[in-house]
C-alpha cells in the first residue's frame, strides 16, 4: 500500500477530499464553517482534515501528499493498537484476527486505486479496526490493557462521529454481543466508554458553538436531510454500482465457500457477518451507494473473502491475492467506470489552464456548479482562493426543491425565503470578493432537469453578472461543460 500510494503515485486526489482539505486549510487559518465557507457536511470533518492542512503548512508538501500521510499515519496507528490488543495473546484463536488484518490492508490499497484514498469513509474503516479487535477479544475473555481498550474506543467514536449513519456497524455488533452472551455487561467496558466519551465530545463541541448550531442544525441540516433526494441515483444504478465494482458478487462468493464448508459460525465469521451487516444498514439509512460510500461495506466483502480458508495463513495470503485481482479487474478493464482518475485529470487540467490564462494568484476565482470536480482540486491545484462561500451550489437546487414539494403549506414560504438567502449570498459575495473569473456550469443536471446557468438567469444575481462581468467564452473541461466570464 505505501509503495503503491507514495512511490507508484498515478492518480489524482479525490474531490472531496480536495474540498475538505481546503476547508481545513480555511480552519486553521481562523475561518468560521457556515459562515465564512459553507459546506454542508457537519463539522468534525473540517477540524479532522485541518491536521492534513497543517501537515502541509508545516512541510511544504503538495495537499495530495500531506493527505496520504496523514492517512496513512492513522492506519499505522489502527495497526498499532491492534498489535497492542493481540501480542501477549498466545491462544490458537488469534488467528483468526489474520485475514481480518490482511483485508483491511487490501481496503486501504483499494481506496487508492479507486481514487478515494483520504476519504472519510476510508478514515472511519479504519477506526474500525482496532474496537473490532478490541471487541471479539472481550467477547473471548481474554484480558486487555484498559488503556488500550479506551484509546481504541476514542478513536472509533471519534471517527464515527464524521459520518452518524455507520453508527450501525457498532450498533449491531453490540447487539450481537449482547445477545452471544446472554448479558449486557459486555457493553460497559474501557472500549465503550471511550466511544460513547468521543460521541459525547463531539456533541458538546456543536452544541457549544453559537455558528455551528444555528447555521448547521438550523438551516443546513434539515435542507439536506430531507432536500438532498434531489439528486438520489436510481436503486437500479446504485445495484449496478455494487455489481460492477465487485463488492456484491464477491461477498456472495464468500458466503456461499463459507456456507457450503460449514464454517460459518466458526471463529470470527459471525462477527464479521454482523459487520458485513451494518454495513448494509447504514447504506440503506443513506438512501444511496455512490463509490466512496460504499467502503465500508468493501472492508467486509474483503474480510469475507480472506476469512475463506480457516486458520491457514498461507491460504489466507492466496485468497487475499485472488480477491485484490477480482476487484482491480473492474479499475482497470472499465476506465471511468469506478476509476474516475482519468476524467477527473483531464477535467482539473483543462480548468487550471483556463484560471492561471485568466487570473493571478491574487486573485479570486467562483465556479458555480453542482459538480464538485469542476471546482476541486482545480481551485486547489492553481492556488486560486474561491470568490464564493459555498464550495458548491447544492443548496440553490435543493431549496427550490424543497418549496415545490411543500407548495401550498406553511413551510414552503421558509424554503422560498432559503432559495432567495443563498442568491443574496452569491451575490453579496460577488460584490465584496469581486472574483477575477466566474465559471458557470452549462451541463443540464439529469435529477435536477436544469443547468445552473439556466436557474441563475431567472434570478437577481443574474444582474450583478452582467453588470460587472462580460462572457468570454465556453469550456468544455472533461464530461462538464462551463461558461467563462471575466470581471470587465
Amino acid at each position: 500500500m505505501v509503495a503503491r500510494v507514495f512511490f507508484l503515485n498515478t492518480n489524482i486526489i479525490n474531490p472531496d477530499c480536495a474540498m475538505f482539505f481546503r476547508a481545513g486549510q480555511l480552519i486553521i487559518s481562523g475561518a468560521r464553517p457556515y459562515v465564512d465557507f459553507v459546506e454542508l457536511n457537519p463539522p468534525l470533518v473540517f477540524y479532522v482534515y485541518s491536521i492534513a492542512a497543517y501537515i502541509a503548512k508545516l512541510t511544504g508538501f503538495s495537499p495530495e501528499t500531506s493527505l496520504y500521510i496523514f492517512t496513512t499515519i492513522l492506519f499505522a496507528f489502527s495497526l498499532l493498537l491492534c498489535w497492542n490488543l493481540l501480542r501477549n495473546d498466545s491462544s490458537p484463536r488469534v488467528e483468526g484476527f489474520g485475514p481480518v488484518i490482511v483485508a483491511f490492508c487490501l481496503g486501504n490499497l483499494l481506496c487508492y486505486e479507486w481514487v478515494q484514498f483520504g476519504q472519510r469513509q476510508q478514515l472511519l474503516a479504519n477506526a474500525l479496526l482496532p474496537f473490532f479487535v478490541c471487541r471479539n477479544l472481550r467477547l473471548q475473555g481474554t484480558a486487555i490493557n484498559p488503556v488500550v481498550a479506551a484509546l481504541s474506543g476514542l478513536y472509533c467514536g471519534l471517527m464515527t462521529a464524521l459520518l452518524p449513519q455507520y453508527a450501525a456497524i457498532v450498533v449491531c455488533l453490540e447487539l450481537f454481543y449482547a445477545w452471544r452472551q446472554r448479558r449486557l455487561r459486555p457493553l460497559a467496558s474501557p472500549e465503550t466508554l471511550g466511544f460513547s466519551a468521543s460521541i459525547g465530545a463531539y456533541v458538546v463541541l456543536v452544541l457549544s458553538q453559537e455558528t455551528i448550531r444555528s447555521e448547521f442544525l438550523g438551516r443546513w441540516l434539515p435542507m439536506v436531510s430531507e432536500g438532498y433526494a434531489l439528486y438520489n441515483w436510481p436503486w437500479p444504478m446504485q445495484i449496478t454500482q455494487l455489481i460492477v465494482s465487485g463488492i456484491l458478487p464477491l461477498s456472495i462468493i464468500a458466503l456461499l465457500l463459507l456456507l457450503k464448508n460449514k464454517t460459518m459460525k466458526q471463529g470470527l465469521l459471525p462477527a464479521i457477518f454482523i459487520f458485513f451487516l451494518g454495513a448494509v444498514i447504514a447504506i440503506l439509512l443513506q438512501g444511496k451507494c455512490i463509490l466512496n460510500q460504499t467502503i465500508p461495506l468493501m472492508y467486509a466483502s474483503l474480510m469475507l473473502c480472506c476469512s475463506v480458508p480457516i486458520n491457514n495463513f498461507k491460504r489466507t495470503l492466496l485468497a487475499a491475492a485472488l480477491t485484490l485481482s477480482a476487484f482491480l479487474v473492474p479499475v482497470y478493464a472499465l476506465p471511468g467506470v469506478i476509476s474516475q482518475n482519468q476524467i477527473w485529470q483531464t477535467m482539473t487540467g483543462q480548468i487550471v489552464d483556463v484560471i492561471e490564462k485568466e487570473s493571478t494568484v491574487d486573485d479570486r476565482v467562483s465556479v458555480l456548479s453542482l459538480s464538485l470536480p469542476d471546482s476541486y482540486p482545480a481551485l486547489t491545484s492553481a492556488a486560486r482562493d474561491s470568490g464564493n462561500r459555498y464550495f458548491f451550489v447544492f443548496p440553490m437546487l435543493m431549496a427550490e426543491y424543497l418549496a415545490k414539494k411543500h407548495s401550498g403549506e406553511p413551510v414552503a414560504v421558509k424554503w422560498q425565503a432559503e432559495s432567495q438567502k443563498f442568491i443574496d449570498d452569491l451575490t453579496s459575495d460577488l460584490q465584496t470578493n469581486k472574483p477575477r473569473l466566474i465559471l458557470i456550469q452549462e451541463n443540464i443536471i439529469p435529477t435536477a432537469k436544469i443547468s445552473v446557468r439556466k436557474y441563475l438567469e431567472q434570478t437577481s444575481f443574474w444582474q450583478s453578472i452582467n453588470q460587472d462581468y462580460q462572457y468570454a467564452y465556453p469550456l468544455k473541461a472533461g464530461i462538464s461543460e462551463l461558461s467563462v466570464w471575466k470581471r470587465r
